[in-house]
């Protein structure tokens, strides 16, 4: 049988604060890093590690960008 691993799970969110303290609040993750180099892409992030994985949770700072139309939907 062959297993599939997860190595990210990748949320994106009109507000990235409340989602951040939400999924510090219900899974016990914190934020370990945010990544200055997703601003060129009009975004800011967080990272929190779960276990071998991690969920990042990005945020548009600027009109169309791909995360922004994704929310549009």
């Amino acid at each position: 049988m062959t297993w599939i691993r997860l190595r990210q799970i990748a949320l994106v969110a009109h507000d990235l604060e409340p989602v951040a303290q939400a999924l510090t609040d219900h899974l016990g993750i914190e934020v370990a890093h945010r990544d200055p180099a997703v601003g060129k892409f009009g975004l800011h992030n967080v990272v929190m590690p779960l276990g071998s994985q991690f969920v990042e949770v990005v945020s548009p700072t600027q009109p169309g960008t791909a995360g922004g139309r994704q929310l549009e939907r």
